[in-house]
């Protein structure tokens, strides 16, 4: 995963979000799921929002994330729904 902070939102910073799937499954990947630095992202756009974005393997997608902080986060994780980091990128 890689992230970039992307400018400001409604709310806080917009981070800009590349994931890539190397796994031999599809992944799902919600807004919900990425945290940086322990904040949840609180909003999505582009590809990851409004809800979920399906991710083929060995494909790359690309969205921009939320956070209620007007600092980017340091580093940004991505969970699966039991709450195991998944990925993690370092932001700006």
């Amino acid at each position: 995963m890689f992230t970039t902070p992307s400018g400001k939102g409604r709310a806080g910073v917009v981070m800009k979000v590349k994931i890539h799937n190397g796994s031999d499954e599809a992944l799902t990947v919600l807004a919900t799921l990425i945290k940086g630095d322990g904040r949840s992202a609180i909003a999505g756009e582009g590809t990851l929002a409004p809800g979920a974005r399906g991710v083929e393997p060995g494909e790359t997608v690309e969205g921009t994330v939320e956070f209620s902080s007007g600092v980017a986060p340091r580093q940004i994780v991505l969970l699966d729904l039991s709450g195991d980091v998944v990925a993690t990128g370092g932001g700006g």
